[in-house]
């Protein structure tokens, strides 16, 4: 799901920097970086950069908290409840 873009002119009508926040919602099923599939839900929230030039896409970079995700696969809610 996209929460939000903004888009900033950056002098020419084909010239943006354009930012993108972004939610994922699923099961946790394949095998990946994360670990063999567990079933639990997890949610991943995200920011993504984009730089257009002429038009053109020429730069994309994106960061999400892995950390978090880890947290929602490992963490049992009751263990979580606690360290609050």
């Amino acid at each position: 799901m996209i929460e939000r873009v903004t888009c900033n002119n950056k002098g020419s009508d084909k010239d943006w920097n354009v930012s993108v926040r972004w939610r994922l919602q699923g099961l946790h099923e394949g095998i990946g970086i994360y670990g063999q599939p567990s079933g639990k839900p997890i949610e991943i929230f995200g920011i993504n950069q984009l730089k257009i030039v002429n038009g053109q896409l020429l730069e994309e970079w994106f960061t999400y908290d892995g950390l978090e995700v880890l947290k929602q696969i490992y963490l049992d809610s009751d263990d979580e409840n606690n360290n609050q």
